[in-house]
């Protein structure tokens, strides 16, 4: 049993020796064809002009990776007017054309690549006997033909952003598949209706409520069945019941008093009760407002001068007016601790020492665990100025001190 009965890809090489270590396996080969055929002319060729060889990377074999070292050679072209007259011979079963992955090595890191991505494949290919790099990834996934777009009987339309809060596109999604079909760079009617005429074939149009979204799948597909998706419905009804929920806030209060057990009263700590007189004193002008707001409407004044006298919105007047009592004052989720926070009160204290330099302040005491930072990109000490205060120019020879001396070896006078 020949080897080209299992390894189709290696039928048209000839093995002449195997050298196996621990890492790898390399196989020593030479072309089994006794003649070639011109790239440009396909004329076939027995003359041979030289030879030179190939390394091949192939599939592992037994956990270790194979490498194919074959000896191809170089055929005189028989037809005068060839503009070559010199060609290398190709291996089409086994690789490409200047190619160093062998057919089935590229098939599997294409899957790898994928699934995981540059990096994750990278982790998982190296383990299995298949040595890459994550830009060798990068570079099988770019070169793969575009799939195909095929026009989705049931579309989703979304927005999404591209820098929050300031560019936004739409995303289109085949709902019975659940795959994307396609990315817009806007989130306009010209651009949904647009596609949807180049896309024919749309029954249903899933979108949230936005009019945008209603205007173009009207103007693309007018034919379209358009629905409202469960996520958005939901989504409305929450907000809505929110809303419904905040102007009638005694009510909600009586109705938990009723369905929830009373609870025993405890006193306050002192911390909770100045926690509490703190609240109680930020809520104090929203209160003010609100019972100006309500005694100048029963004064018979218009809603556009109460907001004027006031110093609100309309909007917020009309909010006020709809509420039996003050609001609620909420409270805001307090910052996540920053890893830098424990560190601050010697910072600021290095940074009255008259200290504008990250890294001297790094290399000064380690002992406050300031050197776990990583001293080119230290801490923001510039942000622990006062708010009014003028940022100080850094000197010029301090910062190119800074940068070619190592830390340990800054002189004294720049370190303070």
């Amino acid at each position: 049993m020949g080897v080209s009965s299992f390894l189709p890809h290696l039928r048209h090489i000839k093995v002449t020796d195997t050298i196996v270590t621990d890492q790898t396996m390399t196989l020593v080969a030479l072309t089994a064809r006794k003649r070639a055929q011109c790239p440009l002319y396909h004329r076939w060729s027995k003359q041979v002009h030289s030879r030179y060889g190939r390394t091949i990377r192939d599939l592992p074999w037994a956990g270790r990776p194979v490498v194919i070292h074959v000896q191809v050679r170089r055929f005189f072209c028989r037809n005068a007017r060839c503009l070559r007259r010199i060609f290398a011979e190709r291996i089409p079963d086994l690789v490409d054309v200047r190619g160093r992955l062998a057919h089935p090595l590229r098939r599997a890191l294409r899957r790898v690549g994928l699934a995981l991505g540059a990096r994750a494949g990278d982790r998982l290919a190296a383990p299995l006997g298949l040595p890459t790099r994550p830009r060798t990834l990068l570079r099988m996934l770019h070169a793969l033909p575009e799939p195909e777009v095929l026009t989705p009987r049931v579309l989703g339309l979304d927005d999404f952003s591209f820098r929050r809060r300031l560019v936004f596109g739409t995303i289109l999604i085949d709902l019975e598949t659940r795959r994307v079909v396609d990315l817009l760079p806007e989130r306009s009617v010209a651009v949904v209706a647009h596609w949807l005429r180049a896309h024919p074939g749309v029954a249903i149009a899933a979108r949230d409520r936005n009019g945008s979204y209603a205007e173009g799948v009207r103007q693309g597909a007018p034919d379209a069945i358009q629905v409202a998706d469960r996520f958005h419905v939901t989504q409305n009804v929450v907000e809505a019941l929110e809303r419904l929920l905040l102007h009638h806030d005694a009510a909600r209060k009586q109705a938990a008093q009723i369905l929830l057990p009373p609870s025993p009263l405890r006193p306050l700590a002192p911390w909770e009760q100045r926690a509490q007189a703190v609240s109680h004193q930020r809520q104090a002008p929203t209160v003010t407002t609100y019972e100006r707001v309500w005694a100048m409407r029963a004064q018979g004044h218009d809603i556009a001068h109460i907001a004027r006298t006031v110093g609100v919105g309309r909007p917020t007047v009309y909010r006020y007016l709809s509420m039996d009592r003050p609001p609620t004052r909420i409270r805001r989720p307090q910052r996540a601790r920053r890893p830098i926070d424990p560190y601050v009160p010697y910072l600021l204290h290095r940074w009255d020492e008259g200290c504008r330099n990250a890294r001297p302040t790094l290399a000064r005491d380690p002992r406050h665990g300031l050197h776990a930072i990583q001293p080119d990109r230290g801490p923001p000490t510039h942000r622990l100025a006062p708010s009014g205060a003028e940022r100080p120019q850094p000197d010029a020879a301090a910062q190119g001190e800074s940068v070619d001396r190592a830390p340990g070896r800054l002189p004294v006078h720049r370190a303070a």
